[in-house]
């Protein structure tokens, strides 16, 4: 396994994931940092992202036919994006559990290694 090194810039990115409150997208992200550190990178940010959800330091979450987002809570969970003006929230629902055992429970040629769903809405400001 690679020894992963903890630079600056990955700890800029996960205290600016953890101050946003929101669902950003990668290019949010690098526009707020942009501001205090003027001589990051687009793709030092991008790329820092991309390394530092593969080690599951931030949940990267895929959009159908939006831009994917990130998020500094990494438990398993489930996202709405409204229809309207694009904003990704998180969504909890009693069965949550329960839907990911059975799933994994399917006979099937398949093991189940992970998994995203995104709901799709109006939001109240969009209804």
């Amino acid at each position: 396994m690679k020894n992963e090194r903890n630079t600056l810039q990955k700890k800029v990115i996960l205290d600016e994931l953890k101050y946003m409150m929101e669902h950003p997208t990668a290019d949010q992200i690098y526009q707020q940092i942009h501001k205090k550190y003027p001589t990051i990178s687009r793709a030092t940010v991008f790329r820092n992202l991309k390394m530092l959800a593969e080690q599951e330091k931030v949940l990267h979450i895929p959009i159908p036919n939006g831009a994917d987002c990130y998020e500094s809570i990494t438990k398993p969970h489930y996202h709405v994006k409204c229809s309207g003006c694009g904003r990704v929230s998180d969504v909890t629902f009693p069965y949550m559990d329960k839907l990911d055992s059975e799933v994994k429970s399917i006979d099937s040629e398949f093991v189940i290694t992970g998994h995203s769903l995104v709901f799709e809405g109006l939001c109240d400001k969009c209804r």
